[in-house]
């Protein structure tokens, strides 16, 4: 359980290392690095303010905990109240808000309040078609990141359940598509999912590259893994951190965080990498700090950046009871 919670832990951290430096150039954090947490009085965030990121996740974990299952209906009702009321936010008001997600989530509140709701939206047809109606023709060439970045507690109940791994992966294209459908992003989730589940049983990074690469070219539909062949047949280990983008596009965080977390020794090492690749730096350093937390444990983490983490108590909180029902999950499927 410790590599799940420095996985949690780590996501959060990197979120919130990421914060007060989102969109800033590479180049001028070349010469004016990350190197813990601080503010940024121009976005109006303290050290330790997490984002979006982590906002959904934490709400994701919140109903998975409530209700014992995947329920994808009460996981888009939670994110309606963290942009209506500021539920499982840092600073109590929606931060960080992606385009794509609230268009989603606007289409989901309009239907649902439908008098004449449309009979494709009383089951779960609705969920691809959200995803599909929400997009600009010019989101769907660039595949955002907003669904990976909120899927970690999903990746984990299900690594932890007996279910096959098609079924698995059947129930994460779902839970993407709730925001964003197209190939990439699902693609993305998938992988990102195998990797992690490799990664705990290996702690080999290589190795877990290598079967989760497998898992998704054996079991997930190869005609719309998309782009993501990019990342399963390249060596994109060996790439200058000039070619590492930041930008974001799904595969771009994807990529830029697995190559951080090779190129690392240690897990503040990681992140710190990540980070100050800047551009979407939030959301690499929260994906990156998910893996390397996996890949060093919690106890890899300073003590001082989890510490100051806004709303810790409220984390420690969410964490601890996920775990309780993932050491459940553990012990009822063997």
């Amino acid at each position: 359980m410790d590599k799940i919670k420095g996985s949690f832990y780590g996501f959060i951290v990197g979120d919130a290392l990421g914060v007060p430096v989102e969109f800033y150039k590479r180049e001028f954090l070349e010469s004016h690095p990350i190197t813990g947490m601080i503010a940024n009085e121009q976005r109006n965030t303290t050290a330790g303010y997490w984002s979006d990121d982590t906002a959904m996740t934490l709400c994701t974990m919140k109903s998975i905990i409530e209700l014992r299952k995947i329920d994808y209906r009460d996981i888009m009702e939670q994110f309606k109240l963290w942009i209506l009321e500021g539920y499982m936010t840092a600073g109590d008001v929606c931060f960080g808000i992606g385009q794509r997600t609230l268009k989603a989530l606007t289409f989901y509140n309009r239907e649902t309040n439908n008098p004449t709701i449309t009979k494709s939206f009383k089951n779960d047809n609705w969920i691809p078609l959200i995803g599909t109606l929400s997009e600009s023709q010019n989101e769907k060439m660039t595949s955002g990141n907003g669904s990976l970045m909120r899927v970690l507690p999903v990746a984990y109940y299900l690594i932890t359940s007996d279910l096959s791994l098609q079924e698995k992966i059947a129930i994460m294209h779902k839970v993407s598509a709730m925001t964003h459908s197209d190939d990439e992003c699902v693609s993305s989730c998938i992988y990102y999912m195998c990797f992690i589940n490799h990664l705990l049983k290996t702690n080999d990074i290589l190795e877990s590259f290598k079967l989760a690469s497998n898992d998704v070219y054996n079991n997930y539909d190869v005609n719309v893994c998309g782009q993501l062949y990019r990342i399963i047949n390249s060596k994109f280990w060996d790439l200058k951190i000039d070619e590492i983008k930041t930008t974001g596009y799904v595969i771009d965080t994807l990529e830029a965080s697995l190559w951080c977390l090779y190129h690392s020794k240690n897990f503040k090492d990681a992140v710190l990498k990540a980070v100050n690749l800047g551009g979407d730096a939030d959301t690499v350093g929260a994906i990156t700090g998910s893996l390397a937390g996996i890949y060093y444990g919690y106890n890899s983490i300073p003590k001082k950046w989890v510490k100051s983490l806004m709303k810790k108590d409220m984390i420690d909180n969410i964490i601890n009871d996920f775990l309780n029902i993932i050491e459940f999950s553990e012990k009822d499927h063997g």
